[in-house]
């Protein structure tokens, strides 16, 4: 049987079975059979999460072969997508419904069922993640059989399952709920880090969406602002291409393979980046101007820290870098999001403030982002669970108030384990 690797390369398998059903009925086929063989069953996406969520000897999953849109109700402004569905093919569908989904994150290479089991997010300090763009979930459960929950219908089950690593079932639909179609306005700049910190309150609350990448050993930052606008859009075809590919794609792996040559022109890497970044003003639908490609491959940790403790908290984390001589070319990425009441989502109960450490893939990574870790830990950081961190299932049940509620709800639906692995047993305290 061929192996299955992650998008990163961090994480590879050589799984028993990889299968890509077409229909429920198939979904639930294979789920049966493995769990009758004795085999867990992890669904996989696009395979962007960097923690080894989906490695197993068992099967496999895939939904590629299950993507679409089934059904859209333009008067409750609510689509049924199917699970396998891509984020970055959503968006043109709604579009054609005179629809959109109300955010995005900054990539869109995964699969919707992916995004919302793992908490995926974008920037917006009155905007929740993925998962509460939700109405409702049909679940593949361990025995195969296929149930419905909402909030109206099950209410411990959904909040339970919009955030759930793929513990609960597998997401076969979502009732997705959107906002009509928009565009939006965005603006770049590169400013200098202590400005644009001492501006921070209003640029968050003034803005619909405001997020900034900040460059160690430079104390710049590139800074997006974006907000719905009635324009039409400016941003040709060849533009984006230009900006996304051959300036920010091409000339930031350039860079990082300098920096990873010889790390001791890591300083010199990252303060030269600091100054390349594209700038300007866009306008473009909103799911053009919310995700961009991603093709330089990275490693990533991510912590959400109470919203007001994150400038403190983001110049504790540069200080650490810049004192221990650090040598990375990336930015540390700093957005935020809105509370929600999910009980395994990272914002539970708390705006949140997200700083996302990345490393240039084959540099050193383990010391830098376990240093970040400690100080995200500090100020109550709770971890991105789909990508990398080294927090034991005691630490995440002190730092996730629903975790003994999400665990209950899981036990409950799948007593076996059916979807469970040596990994997820560790972390979710098997």
């Amino acid at each position: 049987m061929p192996g299955w690797s992650n998008w990163a390369k961090t994480v590879t398998c050589r799984p028993a079975q990889i299968a890509k059903p077409r229909s429920i009925d198939e979904i639930a086929a294979v789920v049966s059979a493995s769990a009758a063989a004795g085999r867990p069953v992890r669904a996989v996406g696009s395979g962007h999460s960097y923690s080894p969520l989906v490695a197993t000897e068992g099967t496999i999953l895939s939904l590629d072969n299950f993507q679409g849109i089934e059904a859209v109700d333009t008067v409750a402004g609510e689509v049924t997508v199917r699970g396998g569905t891509k984020l970055r093919s959503i968006g043109p569908l709604l579009r054609r419904h005179g629809l959109a989904m109300e955010n995005l994150g900054d990539t869109d290479a995964q699969s919707l069922a992916g995004a919302i089991s793992t908490g995926t997010h974008g920037s917006g300090i009155a905007l929740g993640s993925v998962s509460t763009q939700v109405a409702g979930l049909t679940l593949v459960t361990a025995t195969g059989d296929v149930i419905e929950c909402s909030r109206e219908r099950d209410e411990d089950v959904f909040r339970a399952a919009a955030v759930s690593l793929g513990t609960l079932g597998i997401i076969a639909r979502v009732r997705l709920k959107t906002v009509p179609a928009y565009r939006l306005e965005r603006k770049k700049q590169n400013r200098q880090l202590d400005e644009v910190l001492a501006e921070i309150d209003s640029l968050v609350t003034d803005n619909r969406h405001f997020e900034f990448w900040a460059f160690p050993y430079a104390r710049r930052v590139s800074t997006r602002m974006s907000n719905m606008t009635g324009e039409e859009p400016n941003v040709a075809t060849l533009k984006r291409l230009w900006e996304n590919i051959v300036v920010d794609t091409a000339g930031l792996w350039v860079l990082s393979q300098a920096g990873r040559l010889s790390p001791a022109v890591s300083r010199g890497v990252a303060r030269l980046s600091a100054r390349l970044n594209s700038q300007g003003t866009s306008v473009d639908d909103n799911y053009r101007i919310l995700a961009t490609p991603r093709y330089v491959k990275l490693t990533e940790t991510e912590y959400a820290v109470p919203a007001e403790a994150g400038p403190e908290c983001l110049r504790e984390v540069l200080e650490f870098i810049e004192r221990e001589g650090i040598p990375v070319n990336f930015p540390l990425e700093y957005r935020y999001v809105a509370a929600d009441d999910l009980f395994l989502s990272p914002f539970y109960e708390r705006d949140s403030a997200l700083i996302d450490a990345q490393q240039f893939h084959g540099m050193p990574y383990e010391g830098y982002f376990r240093g970040c870790e400690a100080i995200f830990r500090k100020y109550g950081g709770r971890p991105h669970l789909g990508k990398i961190h080294h927090c034991d299932h005691s630490q995440l049940q002190a730092l996730f108030p629903g975790w003994d509620d999400f665990n209950r709800v899981r036990r409950q639906l799948d007593p076996g384990g059916v979807f469970m692995t040596p990994y997820l047993r560790g972390l979710l305290g098997d």
